[in-house]
């Protein structure tokens, strides 16, 4: 799970252009803390990741991966609500990384592919991240 809310993490600071030390520094926690979130080698804690989310515009519960298919997003207009086509593409990027559990089991490159094929079942517009 930590590696899921690294990565959105991730992905959220650099679609804003936001380097590793900027998001640090705007959150107002140490470099080498964000970057060992990021990397799911280190949890967040819970005013860490408040701060991580508000700064980010989201909330902390789509950090989390609790919002499942429609997340809250903050925004300058209030809160919108992002599509399940767009947590599709998110899964699409977290299934073409390695070493990625479920329920404590590291998924295989064939479990990978069948969850790839159920997304696709489900949302067959979304175009996969590979």
């Amino acid at each position: 799970m930590n590696v899921a809310v690294g990565d959105r993490i991730k992905r959220l600071r650099e679609k804003r252009d936001w380097s590793q030390l900027e998001l640090a520094e705007r959150v107002g926690i140490n470099n080498s803390v964000l970057s060992r979130i990021e990397a799911g080698k280190r949890k967040a804690r819970a005013d860490e990741l408040d701060k991580i989310a508000s700064t980010l515009n989201v909330t902390s519960e789509y950090l989390l991966g609790r919002d499942s298919f429609v997340s809250k997003v903050k925004s300058g207009e209030g809160i919108k609500e992002q599509t399940a086509a767009t947590e599709a593409h998110e899964l699409f990027h977290l299934l073409s990384q390695d070493g990625i559990t479920l329920e404590g089991k590291i998924l295989t490159a064939e479990d990978r592919k069948r969850i790839k094929e159920m997304i696709h079942i489900m949302f067959p517009n979304e175009k996969d991240a590979d």
